[in-house]
């Protein structure tokens, strides 16, 4: 929560804002908390808005191949192995006819992030939940606090605007169900035919509803799913390739970009401490079409916050991070889903005086969609 084309003409591609967006919020949601005064809060949220998509249930992305969770990723063939040397970002790592064994098509032009269309209209249903957990020790006492929350929403959505490069930059939802739960329990936090509109550049980006003001409450579990951050870096430009790829192939994500996305929101890589990949690992028909599967793995150690104060001392840090999509060659024919998770851990020392201080932060994020064009 986009299109890959075989060939570029009259491709409409579901909407989608990508990995980056999520990348930044929940690299927000880790570096907040730390305080050497002694308190452990967070501030932020995953958020992540994206297109088309159909009112089915969004499990339906996570066993879209029978399986789910670390057990399918752990059971899935891998038909290809690294290279000796490594190779540039986006460039295919095995020959393609290695690649191409058994397979009738290809090879795939993958494009992660097309351009959205002012007027494109799309069904969508996403599930986003978060999990924190903040551990402060002063001198061997111990404080722990886990924060909770999820959000379902079921809406239609309507491109109104988009920048140079076709990113949505504001767009509204006609809701038809908007389920947030939390450590209070499950509640609707926007009733049926409410629209709420999301406005992403300007003076004050924003997300309103024609419901009336929203709560601060109710504003934090939204933008588990409707991001109101300015566009910034695509997936393409990260974790894509501009080369057409034949099933099985897999290629090397931009770490410099991806590095510097991550600088955006505070977080300082070095991009040698970056890895990861992008494979394309099924072509299959679908509505009419062929839909493309593609699963990118990435890692990240030694990261340093901005925000953390000169006085403290990074302990142990990194970022995982897992997105499985299956996307339309025709983005018009077929529905989109996608299944993306990420963890990010941080452990900060300071002292304080007389007392030593140790807090540790851990956040996990997942957010399963499906996405479905509409006339």
């Amino acid at each position: 929560m986009n299109g890959l084309a075989a060939t570029a003409r009259n491709t409409r591609a579901p909407i989608r804002l990508g990995l980056g967006i999520v990348l930044v919020s929940i690299t927000a949601c880790a570096g907040a908390p730390v305080h050497t005064q002694g308190h452990a809060r967070g501030r932020g949220a995953l958020v992540a808005e994206r297109g088309p998509g159909r009112s089915s249930p969004p499990q339906e992305v996570a066993d879209s191949d029978g399986q789910s969770g670390e057990r399918a990723q752990a059971a899935r063939p891998r038909a290809i192995t690294k290279p000796a040397s490594p190779a540039k970002p986006g460039s295919p790592r095995i020959p393609a006819k290695a690649a191409q064994r058994g397979q009738t098509k290809g090879p795939w032009k993958v494009d992660l992030s097309p351009a959205a269309k002012v007027g494109e209209r799309f069904a969508m249903q996403v599930t986003a939940s978060m999990q924190q957990t903040f551990i402060q020790r002063v001198d061997g006492d111990e404080r722990k606090v886990d924060v909770q929350r999820s959000l379902t929403a079921n809406a239609v959505g309507k491109v109104l605007e988009v920048n140079a490069i076709g990113q949505i930059v504001r767009s509204e939802y006609t809701i038809t169900s908007c389920v947030g739960r939390t450590a209070k329990g499950e509640r609707d936090v926007l009733a049926a035919g409410t629209v709420l509109t999301v406005r992403r550049t300007g003076p004050k980006p924003r997300l309103d509803a024609s419901s009336g003001p929203l709560s601060a409450a109710d504003t934090l579990l939204l933008k588990l799913v409707f991001t109101t951050s300015e566009p910034k870096s695509t997936d393409q430009e990260m974790f894509g390739t501009a080369v057409r790829v034949h099933v099985g192939e897999q290629w090397t994500i931009d770490t410099d970009k991806t590095a510097e996305l991550l600088a955006k929101a505070g977080a300082i890589i070095d991009p040698a401490d970056l890895s990861g990949s992008t494979t394309l690992e099924a072509a299959t028909p679908c509505g009419g079409t062929t839909c493309l599967r593609v699963l990118t793995r990435f890692t990240a150690t030694g990261v340093r916050m901005a925000a953390i104060p000169p006085q403290a001392t990074i302990v142990d840090s990194g970022i995982t991070g897992i997105s499985l999509r299956t996307l339309p060659v025709d983005g018009s024919k077929s529905r989109a889903t996608t299944d993306d998770r990420f963890k990010m851990h941080l452990i900060v020392g300071a002292t304080k005086g007389d007392k030593d201080i140790e807090i540790e932060a851990h956040v996990s994020s997942r957010e399963v969609g499906v996405w479905t064009p509409l006339p």
